[in-house]
């Protein structure tokens, strides 16, 4: 009996196992190939300049101003990367390799992969087994993490530029490690590692949305953004971004306004910027303090500044008894109209040129103020008119954030080879979008989203 059930045991047993074993060929030979592994697994960790999963034609132009070797190559769908090298002492040149799964003319094979390098220096760097590698450093694997789309930049080799905006762009990313550009479906990130942040202050994660607004930015500490930036650029740009500043303070807000003693302690706490762009920029700006008597004595010097700038210098010449003539300066008022009303809770003054229409609007409500060129725009946003859409969600910290429709925008935008690099699809995106800028630990993502 023992002998018959070991027997019928091992039948089963073998049936089992040969089942198995058809499954498994039947699922060898199924199975799509797998495809091979990131190309990070050979590229050397210190030498990558940036990794694209795969790149466009619109991608290639937006890098080419960055590093022109670009310009020539043919769109992908598979990866390319940029590395630097050494082309003798003391000179280092940027090379390309593009990645394939199969044979390519001109190719060699490197691990997984067939690659086609602009220059033997490249491929000796793929093949230098001595080095580390950019799937085992850090950097790459905090910015990249499991988002294989995303395209990698390592900040340390993106060239310089002497375009001020680009160089307000590179002061931002000043100590960084990685950079990840990502996209989906409903919009854009820039993620930022290991760069300090100049913001502090958390801010509302929504934000009133109107159809034809330009932008809105709420900002936790714009006070600290402008000493960060002035304190980090260089001497020179720092020169003419001060007189940039100081030009248009002194045509918003007249010639007796100082940006430095004036403007910069209303911004310290969280403000709301709006701004249209139609006949011409109108702006609205919303914030507290808490000391109320230095922002009401603020706000009446922002009204007699603009009383002044309005005002016409007139020349009144008068001839006295014992006949000396005498010349007068004398600011000519009458085209000056004042008015006074209510909003809401907010108490309102409103100066204006009667021929131009240029002006000054400020209101005040308890700790509040509001600071704007056009009365309308300025009482739709102490209404709080528009849709209220939310951005950033999750638990990250939300530093700044709003609204932004480029295409209003196009007049004031000007393209730069960082700009284009960084948030070329962006610069091309036609309709609103929300923007966010949040942080987890020393993670920074910027998020432009589709409405």
């Amino acid at each position: 009996m023992v002998s018959i059930a070991l027997h019928r045991f091992s039948l089963i047993l073998g049936a089992c196992i040969a089942s198995a074993l058809s499954l498994g060929v039947l699922l060898l030979i199924l199975r799509p190939a797998l495809p091979p592994p990131s190309p990070a697994a050979i590229l050397p960790a210190t030498e990558t300049v940036a990794l694209f999963p795969s790149i466009t034609e619109e991608r290639l132009q937006d890098f080419a101003g960055l590093f022109p070797m670009l310009a020539g190559l043919p769109a992908s769908e598979t990866p390319l990367a940029l590395l630097t090298y050494s082309c003798g002492e003391g000179c280092t040149d940027t090379g390309w390799a593009l990645f394939h799964d199969e044979e390519v003319e001109g190719g060699e094979k490197v691990g997984s992969w067939h690659v086609r390098a602009s220059s033997p220096d490249v491929m000796a760097l793929l093949s230098d087994t001595g080095t580390g590698r950019l799937l085992n450093a850090r950097p790459f694997q905090t910015a990249v993490h499991d988002r294989a789309s995303d395209v990698y930049l390592s900040p340390q080799f993106l060239p310089r530029s002497s375009n001020l905006e680009d160089q307000l762009l590179h002061t931002l990313l000043q100590g960084s490690t990685a950079l990840a550009l990502g996209e989906t479906q409903s919009g854009w990130t820039l993620a930022i590692n290991g760069a300090a942040s100049p913001l502090s202050q958390s801010v509302a994660t929504n934000v009133q949305v109107q159809t034809d607004i330009a932008l809105t930015a709420s900002i936790g500490d714009a006070r600290r953004l402008w000493q960060f930036l002035e304190d980090a650029i260089e001497p020179g740009q720092r020169s003419i971004l001060s007189s940039l500043v100081s030009t248009t303070v002194e045509r918003t807000l007249g010639p007796d306004v100082s940006f430095t003693y004036d403007v910069l302690p209303l911004l310290q706490k969280p403000v709301v910027l709006v701004a249209t762009s139609g006949s011409g920029v109108t702006f609205a700006i919303e914030g507290s303090m808490d000391d109320r008597t230095v922002m009401a004595e603020t706000l009446t010097r922002l009204q007699e500044s603009m009383r002044r700038h309005l005002s016409q210098m007139m020349t009144v010449a008068r001839t006295f008894d014992n006949r000396f003539p005498s010349v007068l300066l004398k600011q000519e008022t009458s085209l000056l109209e004042i008015r006074e009303g209510e909003e809401e809770d907010w108490s309102l003054i409103e100066i204006s040129h009667r021929e131009t229409g240029e002006g000054l609007v400020t209101a005040r409500s308890g700790d509040r103020y509001a600071i704007g060129n056009d009365a309308d725009l300025l009482r739709r946003v102490l209404r709080g008119e528009g849709v209220r859409v939310s951005f950033a969600p999750g638990t990250r910290a939300t530093l700044a954030g709003g609204q932004v429709d480029l295409a209003e925008l196009q007049a004031v935008i000007t393209e730069t080879p960082w700009k284009r690099a960084l948030f070329g699809p962006v610069l091309r995106y036609r309709g609103p979008l929300t923007w966010s800028v949040t942080r987890s630990g020393d993670r920074t993502v910027v998020s432009f989203e589709k409405l």
